[in-house]
């Protein structure tokens, strides 16, 4: 999945800072929905500011989505829009061109199940602490992510 990511990379529209781990639960917002601070900058970086929309996608569970187990159902603040209605507004205020965002959720995807693989072999080297209760069950979370990326990227 990494090569056919990294064969696929579209081009970049612009340049900006991104995130790295833009997510609903990384905010702040005041009683009406809006955003009023980004947390947990630790692994920003520039790059092209649609990664953190597509990693956006992927913490938006649905309860239907397969991964929502995995990832838990996006939290809903009142008057946040559906994400597609989110991925619309996120085009209009940039002007940037989304058709392929669906690159940047499989990345998202893959990204995470990358994570996981690294904490499941720290964990297999008998490199753990805290609360491993749900460490057994990565294998079966990491492939699930990946096969996500992969229909992500398939499907558009």
């Amino acid at each position: 999945m990494g090569d056919e990511l990294s064969a696929r990379i579209p081009a970049q529209q612009r340049v900006s800072v991104v995130h790295g781990d833009y997510r609903l639960d990384n905010t702040v917002l005041d009683a009406s929905g809006r955003v009023r601070a980004i947390l947990d900058w630790e692994i920003c970086t520039l790059g092209d500011p649609i990664a953190d929309l597509g990693l956006l996608m992927v913490y938006w569970a649905e309860p239907s989505d397969p991964t929502s187990s995995l990832l838990g159902v996006a939290p809903r603040p009142p008057r946040v829009s559906p994400l597609v209605k989110c991925a619309q507004a996120y085009a209009s205020h940039s002007s940037l061109d989304l058709s392929h965002v669906a690159y940047y959720q499989a990345f998202g995807y893959w990204k995470l199940a990358c994570i996981m693989q690294g904490v499941f072999a720290r964990y297999s080297a008998g490199a753990a602490g805290g609360d491993q209760g749900s460490v057994l069950e990565y294998p079966s979370h990491i492939l699930m992510l990946a096969q996500s990326a992969k229909m992500t990227l398939e499907v558009n």
